[in-house]
């Protein structure tokens, strides 16, 4: 029988086993272990046996001092993806990095996330992009797929940087691989403003630390973006980093949902991919790719004010142009109105709030710049097709 221990008055009889392994213990697998905590909480008899990030544990329950009914985890590598074939178990495969559909469950739609960083990086106007990884491996081509797609006939040049090797990729507009002595003169050789989208904050990190003893100043010429949104890395350099957070709880509260279903044997749900919630933008990615000086300075004022009680008035007459001059001119560059674009500023502060606080969506209307809280919500419907509480919840879970 599941979950029955064979020694006598064992208090745990009737309990269901699941193995977490590969998960570490902060940014998203924290996320994800918190959601699945959350779901076993509404009355669920689970165990939670903690397996750590690396398989050395994994030898307890091939010698039978463990119980598992069920793997929950990351396969990082086929050895490991052997040793748990063998063991005759289901396994939920969080990262699904080796392809095996008996295996698959819910998981984080990558291919949204490098979507999300390519629009971003159209949004700001710029026509020079590159992928940066440490890695070849499935979920960076996961990524990689929805950023390159997302630009294809909409940008000068696309690299693919592959940290690990000194080669580099020129996607658009000639399919060519380069090759650099060092990763160093690579970034040297780059074209400039160019926007980055790293696989991960860390190798974000890395990057623009190399990029700052290069001489290369970010945000001005090169605009970074991570994936992960890990606070401690994100908000320790400087500038500080923007990142894609993904909805690591949402997920684990998704995989309760399934273990539910497996233990119970009912049929599972279509398997779900969870797309990206929100970018947190922070200074690496304050910096519009604008030719045009006085278009870049207004940009850069806007950002500045946004969250105050500041107009499009304010703005003009900081500028050596008429109202009517700056308007045309605005629109030319950035393709939205300047009323549009502080509207999609203010949009994006309240959807952050609205992720990582429980302010009211009051508190958040004012935090975020609006002049009421109606004009929040308006806006919401209007770009979103969702009020700010059904964007809270639907994020949340």
């Amino acid at each position: 029988m599941k979950g029955v221990s064979s020694y006598p008055g064992n208090p745990f009889t009737g309990f269901n086993h699941v193995c977490l392994f590969g998960l570490g213990m902060g940014g998203v697998d924290a996320q994800i272990r918190i959601g699945i905590t959350a779901y076993r909480g509404q009355t669920h008899k689970w165990l939670l046996h903690d397996l750590g990030r690396y398989s050395e544990e994994l030898k307890r329950v091939e010698a039978g001092e463990l119980e598992c009914d069920i793997f929950v985890g990351k396969v990082t590598s086929e050895s490991h993806a052997e040793r748990l074939r063998k063991l005759g178990r289901p396994v939920l495969d969080l990262l699904q990095e080796f392809n095996l559909p008996e295996w698959e469950t819910h998981s984080l739609d990558l291919e949204a996330a490098g979507r999300m960083g390519a629009e971003a990086f159209l949004d700001m106007r710029h026509e020079h992009f590159a992928f940066l990884t440490l890695n070849d491996r499935r979920l960076d081509h996961q990524i990689w797929k929805g950023f390159s797609e997302t630009l294809k006939g909409r940008s000068k040049q696309v690299f693919w940087i592959q940290r690990e090797n000194h080669k580099m990729l020129e996607f658009i507009p000639n399919h060519r691989w380069m090759d650099y002595p060092t990763h160093g003169d690579r970034l040297l050789g780059l074209p400039r403003p160019l926007a980055i989208l790293a696989h991960s904050d860390g190798t974000a990190s890395s990057a623009m630390q190399l990029a700052f003893y290069l001489g290369i100043a970010v945000p001005e010429e090169f605009t970074f973006l991570g994936i992960g949104d890990l606070v401690p890395i994100c908000e320790s350099l400087h500038p500080t980093l923007s990142s894609i957070r993904l909805p690591g709880e949402k997920l684990g509260f998704e995989v309760g949902a399934h273990l539910a279903a497996h233990f119970s044997e009912k049929p599972l749900d279509t398997f779900l991919k969870i797309p990206p919630a929100e970018i947190i933008r922070r200074q690496s990615t304050r910096q519009y790719a604008v030719s045009d000086p006085i278009i870049a300075k207004a940009l850069t004022i806007m950002r500045q004010n946004a969250t105050e009680a500041f107009t499009i008035n304010d703005l003009a007459e900081q500028l050596p142009l008429s109202k009517r001059s700056f308007n045309d001119r605005f629109r030319k560059f950035v393709g939205r109105t300047p009323k549009e674009e502080l509207i999609r500023m203010r949009l994006g502060i309240a959807r952050e709030r609205l992720l990582t606080t429980n302010h009211t969506v009051l508190h958040v209307a004012m935090d975020a710049g609006f002049p009421d809280v109606d004009s929040m919500v308006s806006a919401f419907k209007k770009h979103m097709k969702l009020t700010p509480s059904a964007f809270r919840k639907q994020q949340k879970m």
